[in-house]
């Protein structure tokens, strides 16, 4: 805020008294002078949210804000913070929020392996065929694991606990590796 725009907030006592008052000049000089570092962060504060640019701390902390807190770290023994990428973690809390409003889909779901992972081929086969039965299982799903994520199996698990419907079971199946060795 400039020194002008400061005295026009002041009493008219003060504002009728500035011209004569080189004390008063120099205060509002200083009140500039301190405003500006603030200015400058409110100026660039709509970057601060956005992922693609913000510090990895405060990324992180979106995600938390996001409900994806516990993607990132688990209580067990000790607070173990699980390593996600911080690319990956970009582009996971810039598609959180379409997620959000998805949630409970194999779109979703799907979406938020691969983001979470940076592996792609995840698949979800919904009330797949039980082979002892020969019956397909109504409410469970079988997410397809690509043999890239095989080593991510603990985020994987907590992503699906986390996101699919609650009344739907599941299991998690690694997908054998491709020709080509992905």
């Amino acid at each position: 805020m400039k020194a002008g725009a400061i005295a026009g907030l002041l009493p008219e006592i003060y504002r009728d008294a500035l011209p004569a008052s080189p004390v008063l000049a120099a205060l509002l000089a200083v009140m500039e002078e301190m405003h500006a570092p603030t200015e400058a962060v409110l100026a660039g504060l709509d970057i601060s949210f956005d992922p693609r640019y913000a510090p990895d701390a405060f990324v992180a902390m979106l995600a938390r804000w996001l409900a994806l807190g516990p993607y990132l770290e688990h209580d067990g023994a000790a607070r173990v913070q699980t390593r996600i990428d911080p690319d990956a973690l970009r582009k996971l809390v810039s598609v959180a929020a379409e997620c959000a409003r998805l949630r409970g889909t194999s779109e979703a779901l799907v979406t938020l392996l691969e983001c979470a992972t940076g592996v792609s081929g995840f698949t979800i086969t919904e009330n797949p065929v039980d082979p002892r039965t020969g019956q397909r299982s109504a409410f469970h799903i079988c997410v397809g694991i690509p043999a890239d994520a095989a080593h991510r199996l603990d985020l994987v698990a907590r992503i699906v606990a986390g996101e699919r419907p609650a009344w739907v079971t599941y299991e998690l199946d690694i997908l054998p590796a491709g020709p080509d060795g992905t």
